[in-house]
């Protein structure tokens, strides 16, 4: 299978092993944070995952002249080790008989932030340990397996653990698997020099080349402000309102800790991210704008029959539906995300990848944010359930629109390949592998 060529690489099977512990050490930290801050403020929870959207936008701002300064190993490894303290705290302050919502707040928030320093530098490495397209689409799938299998092992432990375990208590095996993280990243050392991913020293100097280099390749703009809708309805639908709705279960189906019923139904989702990553990863994606719109329209169904069953889970039977519902919205996360990666990789050169990728990350975290200040006055006029379905149709609408715009269309044309080709090392080298994979103007082909 394609999507496991670059495990023959030890430097990213390295690195995707560490990056699979951190991510199902991060899927266990976001279920007892979600669970123990709806308990405690209700609907209010939006306004805290609002903050942590503030925290990432400003750090992404900020980020640039800094990542400029360092290299990619020395940004994930200083991140990673600081997530791991950051996961401590709220295990500190129960400690101490202090656990509130300042104490849960305050540390993750600042855990999130840390994101626009890592992400940015794994993306930026990739093409550095990837050989062709080929490995990089099976080196995409890989990372992209990374977050799918966290939301399906992360939520399974979290709830096998919660029957040992107190709630807070899953945060120090957060901590853990950050800390197996950084040992991971340092481990690829001779491979990860610095790329001069952003141009500068200034943040603004920084975005400005991201900027630039998405001007140059005409349609890449709807990809960014589609994510920015379609991640701030996800992160309302998945992180709010499914924790609330389900937090009304009847206690005969939920059993008597309802923290396991949120995390089956998460393990769900994750379980369809995983197979259907499997599946795009090992495929030759030659029409990578169909595959995107593709996905956001399975992920638009998933999410309207999530929210629909939500409200009716008064039996066994009920809940199986769910779960098959969260599943089905899990399957179409890989179907857009792997063909975006490898298309992003391909059209930008590898100094101006970290930049717009973190010009990406202000997109999707602006959209988080004002779904998220909106989120509890939605829920004044409608209830979890609806809002789920209400965030589905959102979500249902951006391929649409995406497949009625020519200038789209045009473009996702350009962009289909059909052969493995070197890829673009420097931006100098950017415009004729741009060439390679077809950007120009002209008449579809079949």
């Amino acid at each position: 299978m394609q999507i496991l060529r670059p495990l023959a690489h030890g430097p990213i099977a390295r690195l995707w092993l560490g990056q699979s512990l951190a991510t199902i050490g991060e899927q266990l930290y976001r279920i007892a944070y979600a669970w123990l801050l709806a308990g405690m403020i209700g609907s209010g929870t939006g306004f805290a995952l609002a903050l942590e959207c503030v925290a990432v936008l400003l750090v992404a701002l900020a980020a640039g002249g800094f990542a400029a300064r360092c290299s990619p190993r020395g940004s994930m490894i200083g991140a990673d080790l600081a997530r791991a303290a950051l996961a401590l705290l709220p295990i500190v302050a129960t400690a101490g008989h202090r656990l509130s919502v300042p104490a849960l707040l305050v540390p993750s928030v600042a855990l999130v932030a840390m994101r626009p320093l890592f992400d940015p530098a794994l993306q930026a490495s990739l093409p550095c340990l990837a050989r062709d397209r080929q490995i990089l689409v099976g080196a995409n799938a890989l990372m992209d397996a990374t977050a799918r299998i966290g939301r399906l092992v992360g939520p399974s432990v979290a709830g096998v653990l919660a029957a040992v375990l107190p709630t807070v208590g899953l945060m120090g095996v957060t901590s853990a698997c950050f800390v197996a993280s950084a040992l991971a990243v340092h481990s690829l050392d001779p491979r990860l020099a610095p790329t001069r991913a952003d141009a500068g020293g200034t943040p603004w100097r920084a975005l400005g080349q991201g900027w630039r280099a998405v001007r140059a390749q005409a349609g890449f703009w709807f990809f960014l402000c589609a994510g920015g809708v379609i991640n701030g309805l996800w992160s309302v639908a998945m992180w709010l309102a499914l924790p609330l709705a389900l937090r009304q279960v009847p206690s005969h189906v939920a059993g008597r800790d309802g923290l396991a019923l949120v995390s089956f139904v998460v393990a769900a989702y994750g379980a369809g991210n995983l197979l259907s990553n499997l599946v795009t990863g090992s495929r030759c994606v030659q029409r990578p704008v169909r595959w995107i719109f593709s996905g956001q329209a399975v992920i638009a169904i998933g999410f309207i029959l999530l929210g629909a069953l939500s409200g009716h889970v008064t039996s066994r039977p009920a809940f199986v539906a769910l779960t098959a519902a969260a599943g089905l919205a899990g399957m179409g996360a890989p179907l857009s995300d792997i063909p975006m990666a490898t298309l992003r990789q391909s059209l930008f050169a590898r100094q101006d990848i970290a930049s717009v990728f973190r010009l990406k990350m202000i997109f999707d975290w602006s959209g988080m944010l004002i779904a998220n200040l909106l989120a509890p006055l939605a829920l004044r006029y409608a209830g979890a359930s609806t809002l789920i379905v209400a965030c589905g149709t959102g979500i249902g609408l951006v391929p649409l629109i995406g497949v009625l715009a020519p200038r789209l269309r045009a473009a996702s044309v350009a962009w289909s390949v059909s052969a493995p080709r070197p890829l673009p090392r420097s931006r100098e080298a950017a415009l004729p592998a741009v060439h390679a994979l077809g950007h120009r103007p002209g008449p579809p082909s079949s």
